[in-house]
């Protein structure tokens, strides 16, 4: 069975595509920002479903965090990337800090774009 990497799989949307995976046999590698609750979902996740989970704490808003986090994975024979890790703003649009909207559209979103590549790349190696 392919193992699949769940960017934001700690919590919410990612927490839930973790648990469909995991129910369908995948081993898993979920990547998140908070260490204690990466290592609750490990442990829930491995007893509810019997597969393998590994942990990467990382904040994927930080410059370079795509390239380090595909460096760390690229042995481990990641397949499938579930691309759900994101960042945003809490509050009414129109009231809230337009500076502070700016300060999101300066975040490295790129990292998507690059780990998808990365992670393509080298499922086309491992195939070769």
């Amino acid at each position: 069975m392919q193992k699949a990497l769940i960017t934001g799989g700690s919590s919410g949307i990612g927490l839930e595509l973790a648990k469909i995976m995991a129910d369908n046999g995948h081993d898993l590698v979920l990547a998140a920002r908070d260490r204690q609750q990466l290592k609750k979902v490990k442990a829930d996740i491995e007893q509810d479903y019997g597969v393998s989970v590994d942990t990467v704490t990382i904040d994927l808003s930080k410059a370079g965090s795509g390239k380090k986090l595909h460096n760390r994975l690229k042995e481990q024979g990641v397949e499938i990337l579930v691309n759900n890790a994101g960042v945003g703003l809490v509050g009414d649009f129109l009231d809230g800090d337009i500076a502070r909207n700016g300060d999101i559209d300066d975040q490295p979103d790129q990292y998507l774009l690059i780990l998808r590549k990365r992670m393509a790349l080298h499922n086309l190696e491992l195939s070769a």
